[in-house]
């Protein structure tokens, strides 16, 4: 995104999907002119030229199957319409399982980022791809955490 303030304000610039480690797709949005927040900017890096020559929202729309859902609704509607209607976010998942062990949420959070970072043997935070990727990785560090596999 090019900032935090909302998609009222702010545009998605990139999106990265993953149904699989090795199956990911990630795609920069362009536009001619954007709003944006320095700070934004500068955590994902991606400069105004490669902005500027990105695709455009309607043409990722027409390629892509699934997440940042306030910014894909307002930018992605056609790819949104695919979407299911309930989707679960990490933290929630942090919550219940910090409940349930009586852990703190943060903490499950972060040991779920440094596991998914041990298999990808990197750590690319805020490219979308990578985000996708590691995203379905916390989810397997929950699946094995839920098994009992592991504290």
């Amino acid at each position: 995104m090019t900032g935090t303030d909302g998609s009222a304000v702010h545009q998605l610039i990139q999106i990265g999907v993953a149904t699989a480690p090795d199956e990911v797709f990630v795609s920069d949005i362009g536009y001619e002119d954007w709003n944006e927040n320095p700070e934004s900017m500068a955590v994902h890096g991606l400069s105004a030229d490669r902005i500027r020559a990105a695709p455009r929202a309607d043409a990722v729309d027409a390629d892509i199957a699934a997440f940042d859902l306030p910014y894909v609704r307002s930018y992605l509607p056609r790819f949104t319409s695919h979407l299911g209607r309930r989707s679960v976010d990490l933290n929630a998942v942090c919550f219940t399982f910090a409940r349930t062990a009586g852990s703190r949420w943060k903490s499950l959070k972060k040991r779920s980022k440094r596991f998914a970072e041990e298999q990808l043997d990197s750590a690319q935070w805020h490219d979308a791809g990578y985000d996708a990727v590691a995203a379905l990785l916390c989810w397997e560090y929950f699946k094995i955490l839920a098994r009992g596999e592991q504290s």
